[in-house]
C-alpha cells in the first residue's frame, strides 16, 4: 500500500497558532512603522525581542503542523504522539478507538483525549493518546489502520 501521513492538530492548537502567527507579524509591522532615524537601546532591544517572538511562532506552527500518523509499507509511527512510535502491522491483531462525546461540565480535560487502542499478538495493548482530534480525523485514522493489518 501507499505510504500515508494524517496530520493530527487539534481546532484549538490552530486557533493557537494562527493567533500567535498574527500576532508575531503584527509585531513586526508595529516596529518597522515605528523606527526612526535614531537608534537607541530600547529600539534596538524591541526588535530582537519581535525577530525572537517570529522564531517562537514559526517553530510553534512547525511542530504543532508536524504531529501525525504515518502510515508507511510494513510500520505504523506516531510521529511528535507517543515514546515508543513505531509499531509494525504484522505485530497488531486489532485497532479500536475510543472518544468520550458526552456532555459533562464534572470531567477534566484530559478525559475528553481521543484514544486509538491497538492489541498486539503477545497479549498486551497500546494505548496511544492522540489528543484533541476531530471524529472524522478519528475515523480516517482507524480505517487506515484496519485496512492494513492482516
Amino acid at each position: 500500500m501507499k505510504d500515508k501521513f494524517i496530520r493530527i492538530i487539534s481546532p484549538i492548537t490552530a486557533a493557537v497558532a494562527a493567533l500567535l502567527d498574527c500576532a508575531a507579524v503584527f509585531l513586526c509591522v508595529m516596529v518597522i512603522q515605528k523606527i526612526g532615524n535614531k537608534l537607541d537601546f530600547w529600539q534596538i532591544s524591541f526588535c530582537i525581542i519581535t525577530v525572537a517572538s517570529v522564531i517562537i511562532a514559526v517553530l510553534y506552527t512547525k511542530e504543532a503542523f508536524s504531529n501525525g500518523v504515518n502510515f508507511r509499507e510494513n510500520v505504523v509511527e506516531f510521529v511528535g504522539i507517543d515514546e515508543d512510535n513505531i509499531l509494525e502491522y504484522s505485530h497488531i491483531v486489532k485497532a479500536e478507538s475510543y472518544k468520550d462525546t458526552k456532555a459533562s461540565f464534572k470531567k477534566k480535560i484530559t478525559e475528553r483525549f481521543s484514544l486509538l487502542i491497538i492489541a498486539l499478538d503477545d497479549g498486551t495493548q497500546v494505548t496511544v493518546n492522540l489528543g484533541y482530534t476531530t471524529n472524522k480525523t478519528l475515523n480516517q485514522i482507524l480505517s487506515n489502520l484496519n485496512s492494513r493489518i492482516k
